[in-house]
């Protein structure tokens, strides 16, 4: 499993900023790290939904697991792309961490 994990990653962080005048915040992202990982593609999906038309490309990525404490906020820039997390979940081993996240 750990020679395959050969390619990059970068995490990136949503930081809150100053509130707005409309009543919310200016949000911004602050590069955290970068991790080689394991990428697999899953079946993407194309739909109909309130009269607009969605398409979603499921994406695994498999890293170490002690590398970086990974969560819900944490944005996954891969190949030019930003990927937002949808499931992490922690191999019963400890050996990796396996991130489910969509384009």
């Amino acid at each position: 499993m750990i020679g395959k994990f050969r390619q990059e990653i970068y995490l990136y962080e949503i930081n809150q900023g100053q509130p707005d005048d409309m009543g919310g915040y200016i949000t911004s992202t602050a590069y955290k790290h970068l991790e080689w990982c394991e990428v697999k593609e899953l079946k993407g999906k194309r739909g109909f939904d309130y009269m607009q038309v969605y398409n979603s490309q499921p994406f695994i990525f498999n890293i170490r697991h002690d590398s970086y404490n990974v969560s819900y906020k944490t944005i996954l820039e891969y190949e030019g792309n930003a990927y937002t997390i949808h499931s992490i979940t922690d191999d019963p081993l400890k050996r990796f961490t396996q991130i489910i996240a969509w384009i």
